[in-house]
């Protein structure tokens, strides 16, 4: 029963952590794309990292 429910929570646990990556990328590309196209003052030390 418990090794059942730690197998359950290991694939729910890696699910959602690769869910969190590709979010979190789609985020990162849609940022970049809005940077581009609104060129803001000021945001250079952002890029530079």
């Amino acid at each position: 029963m418990l090794q059942n429910f730690l197998k359950i929570n290991g694939i729910l646990f890696i699910l959602i952590i690769s869910l969190g990556i590709f979010l979190l990328e789609c985020f990162k590309t849609e940022q970049r794309s809005l940077e581009v196209s609104i060129a803001i003052p000021g945001n250079d030390k952002e890029k530079s990292l």
